[in-house]
């Protein structure tokens, strides 16, 4: 299951870490905080980003040739 993260519409005095993270299935949608009951919102959170997997270098380290299209019919290596 997805990790989500919410956090409080007003801050609820330091009883709850903020942000919440919580565990649940992508068709739930928690309205409250499990721990004081205030209202929260799900953040946006950042998401990884990986290097160019396409890249010549990469290719070539994997044991993969890339070829690039020189005319109709004729490709060359790159």
């Amino acid at each position: 299951m997805p990790l989500y993260v919410y956090e409080h519409e007003q801050p609820c005095g330091g009883a709850c870490p903020d942000p919440v993270e919580l565990v649940h299935g992508i068709a739930d949608t928690p309205q409250r905080c499990p721990r004081c009951g205030g209202m929260i919102r799900k953040i946006v959170s950042r998401t990884a980003c990986r290097r160019n997997v396409l890249a010549s270098s990469n290719l070539r380290e994997k044991g993969f040739t890339r070829l690039r299209r020189r005319d109709k019919g004729v490709y060359e290596r790159d």
